[in-house]
């Protein structure tokens, strides 16, 4: 990169971030909040997931057994209750949809490592840099 690189802004501020590539860093930090903040959500959903679940399938049994409640019938036993829930497509449906949330926070939050990794490695490379400048 040349002085000339640093644009409209001619301040010496402005020339030291381009030549020292620290756009590029910028650029990548703000890639990384991006990614944070969609990730931050999923984060929240999977640490409630197994509370969320229960009370689903708990709203799949309620239905079952009104579905089957009528003059004389008993409810569904236990067991036989929850082997049918687990197979409820309304459940299967919640179950689906966690996984494709489980799936897209494991992408996000590698990308993310990525992201910190390459944003420390080029905070190095600023330190080494900004160090060398003044050392020569």
């Amino acid at each position: 990169m040349t002085w000339d690189d640093a644009g409209q802004d001619d301040s010496l501020e402005a020339r030291a971030e381009v030549l020292l590539g620290m756009d590029r860093l910028s650029k990548t930090q703000e890639a990384r909040a991006v990614k944070v903040r969609e990730a931050a959500p999923l984060r929240a959903r999977r640490d409630t997931f197994d509370a969320r679940r229960k009370s689903h399938r708990g709203l799949v049994l309620a239905k079952l057994n009104a579905e089957r409640a009528g003059p004389g019938e008993k409810e569904l036993p236990a067991t036989l209750a929850e082997t049918i829930a687990s197979g409820h497509p309304d459940y299967v449906a919640f179950l689906d949809k966690a996984e494709a949330e489980f799936t897209r926070l494991a992408i996000l939050e590698d990308e993310i490592a990525a992201l910190t990794e390459r944003i420390n490695r080029d905070q190095r490379l600023l330190q080494w840099a900004t160090v060398e400048r003044y050392n020569t």
